[in-house]
């Protein structure tokens, strides 16, 4: 089953976003965001819009906001010290969307960060951490 829904509509950027669950024993579901420039109609990737060491910067936060969840609330485990799955960084190609506040907010599946259990897992990166293009 594949459902669809419009994020962000605006004059500059459009971002829908693909949920698609497969059932079988187990249900699984993948969430795919895709952003466009309005005026170009390109897919735009996180490169588009960031400078300098983003990708850095980004996988910081996640890795501050995951043990600080974990810190608050056992029940909550993020693949972090681990010999095997251990979270390092955001992919090339890292689904993403931006909040209403204009945040860019880091989406990952189930089974990505953290056991399957917890479901998708999202981070919310604050604006002001990043440097924007132009």
């Amino acid at each position: 089953k594949i459902t669809s829904k419009i994020i962000n509509a605006n004059n500059d950027y459009f971002t829908l976003r693909l949920d698609c669950y497969e059932s079988s024993a187990d249900g699984y579901m993948s969430s795919y965001f895709f952003t466009f420039d309005v005026g170009t109609a390109k897919q735009m990737q996180l490169s588009d819009f960031y400078q300098g060491n983003y990708v850095s910067t980004i996988n910081k936060e996640i890795i501050r906001q995951m043990r600080k969840q974990m810190q608050s609330d056992e029940s909550v485990s993020y693949y972090l010290d681990d010999d095997t799955d251990n979270f390092e960084s955001i992919s090339e190609n890292q689904s993403f969307y931006f909040d209403s506040k204009n945040n860019l907010v880091i989406h990952f599946d189930e089974g990505e960060v953290a056991p399957d259990s917890q479901g998708a897992c999202e981070f919310t990166i604050p604006s002001k951490l990043l440097k924007a293009k132009g």
